[in-house]
């Protein structure tokens, strides 16, 4: 075994070190050739295959280059996904990985060729004991095509999560993020698009919850090179006890990507008064012709919808877990897929929320 550190999520211009959210370093052990056993379902009319080291070469990715290092240094396999070209994938391919207790690492690209469309519904669940297992997801969607990827994060309370996912659009494609973080004790975790391509799109929405104790470090980055070219960032989420939070978020206009527009907000309900919570929108700007927004709504329940809901006899606690499933069902209700949006509300409604137990 080998532990490395790591010092991975960087913003693309640092701030105040004395902020300390420049960056995130943390350790990780790591076992040659360790992967986590996957599922792969609903792929007909897709190429699968396996390659000795990741094909997909993005400028970056959202965690850097020690991410990148791991992956190479853990001596893998990467796990390839092609959507051949002009192919209008219908129902979603399905891929599902269960971490388990010891150190894996996991190396996973997915390709979109000109005119091809893809959904690609990534579950990612672990052991209920303590662990760690590191997932590099890169891809690259080419002219006129569009990927979209659902990941649901269910990992046990006493598990840590480096979930890394970076790529390439090319003109007039798109890339769409639905990420729910549903459980998790350190998760680390980042996306970014590189937005080469005229008239290219990246559109990501977060929803997450972060339980008792937990710890959750985010690097979301839209990279705009190419012209006419569009990015959102939607993120909310909930923070219970001792949870601590980071979430930065950066819109980069380049010179030469004229005509192109970003925006960007969160919104975060803190239900206890020693929740860690840091927020930082950013937008750089080396182009004239170009739009960028950003915002942050942060704070506890509001007083008036409190009462309201009170007086017609729901315990505040009821209150406190329906507003919490609410944040979560805004961003479920994106997903097409029945089947996993059912998952998402048998999780949220099915049973009380707790940082134990599973789906």
């Amino acid at each position: 075994m080998e532990t490395l550190n790591l010092n991975v999520n960087h913003l693309p211009a640092p701030t105040w070190n004395r902020l300390e959210m420049n960056q995130l370093n943390i350790d990780f052990d790591i076992d040659k050739g360790s992967d986590a056993d996957y599922e792969l379902t609903e792929a007909f009319g897709l190429d699968v295959s396996w390659l000795d080291s990741p094909e997909i070469k993005p400028e970056k990715t959202a965690l850097g280059k020690d991410m990148d290092d791991l992956i190479t240094r853990s001596g893998v396999k990467t796990l390839q996904i092609t959507c051949p070209k002009d192919l209008k994938k219908g129902s979603p391919a399905r891929i599902s990985y269960m971490f388990p207790e010891e150190n894996t690492v996991n190396s996973l690209e997915i390709k979109v060729e000109n005119g091809s469309s893809l959904t690609l519904i990534a579950d990612l669940s672990s052991a209920a004991g303590a662990g760690s297992s590191a997932l590099q997801t890169r891809y690259l969607v080419e002219d006129e095509a569009d990927l979209t990827i659902v990941q649901i994060q269910r990992t046990g309370k006493d598990f840590t999560l480096l979930n890394d996912i970076g790529g390439t659009v090319l003109r007039s494609g798109r890339v769409h993020l639905i990420e729910i973080i549903l459980e998790g004790k350190r998760t680390v975790h980042g996306f970014r698009a590189d937005l080469s391509g005229d008239g290219s799109r990246m559109e990501a929405d977060l929803g997450y919850l972060s339980p008792e104790g937990s710890f959750l470090d985010m690097n979301y980055i839209a990279d705009h090179t190419g012209k006419d070219t569009l990015s959102r960032i939607n993120a909310g989420g909930v923070l219970y006890e001792d949870a601590y939070k980071l979430f930065r978020g950066t819109i980069d206009f380049h010179r030469g990507c004229s005509g192109s527009k970003g925006s960007e907000n969160e919104e975060v309900l803190l239900m206890d008064d020693d929740v860690v919570n840091k927020t930082i929108p950013l937008i750089l700007c080396d182009e004239e012709d170009v739009e960028g927004d950003h915002g942050a709504t942060i704070g506890r329940l509001d007083q008036d919808i409190l009462f309201y809901l009170s007086s017609r006899g729901i315990p505040d606690e009821d209150i406190y877990k329906m507003m919490a499933a609410a944040k979560i069902d805004a961003v479920a209700a994106l997903i097409e897929d029945k089947e996993t949006r059912m998952t998402i509300e048998n999780y949220l409604h099915g049973k009380e929320y707790s940082d134990e137990g599973d789906i």
